[in-house]
């Protein structure tokens, strides 16, 4: 077998402790970061690094190449914790640090518990949280179920996406679509 070039990609997820999916063992301490490995070809690999903010040192000191904003769909305090909290983390520890490179780092709105959705209570919809990504300037959203497995390979193949396009020298920053007036 040929050896394979192995590229180490660091994602950071930030959100209130408990939007968690509840049947997932939440990341130890000791265990971040938690390794990926995926490979998009024969001849790239790439390890995705995940931390969360419960990292043994502070996220903070981290320099990630992608971040992750996480919420229960289920709770709109944790929605709201993600544009009062969360995004201005972001801006300030990680896109606020003076330098091109910092400036090009995705963001990634992740809407977690999918499978709540269908019992009662004032439920947060993909149309909603799509919104919530726009007004925060995120490069992606998705939602996803670690209960049911609901869209997770989904999501994580876009924040995979993501991650490996911070690898190029434009970075993984999206430009946003181009207003086209008719």
């Amino acid at each position: 077998m040929e050896d394979v070039a192995d590229t180490a990609i660091p994602i950071l997820l930030l959100g209130d402790a408990g939007c968690d999916s509840p049947s997932q063992p939440a990341l130890r301490d000791l265990d971040q970061p938690f390794p990926l490995t995926i490979r998009f070809s024969r001849d790239q690999s790439y390890t995705l690094e995940l931390y969360d903010t419960a990292s043994p040192t502070s996220y903070s000191l981290l320099s990630p190449s992608i971040i992750i904003l996480c919420y229960d769909i289920s709770s709109r305090a944790s929605l709201h914790s993600v544009k009062d909290r969360w995004r201005k983390e972001a801006t300030v520890h990680f896109q606020g640090r003076g330098n091109a490179e910092s400036e090009k780092i995705p963001i990634m709105l992740l809407g977690l518990k999918r499978d709540l959705r269908g019992e009662a209570g004032d439920m947060i919809y993909p149309e909603e949280g799509h919104g919530m990504a726009t007004e925060l300037r995120c490069d992606r959203y998705a939602e996803c179920s670690a209960l049911t497995g609901e869209l997770v390979r989904e999501a994580l193949e876009d924040a995979s996406k993501m991650a490996v396009m911070t690898t190029k020298n434009e970075g993984g920053q999206s430009r946003g679509p181009a207003c086209v007036i008719m």
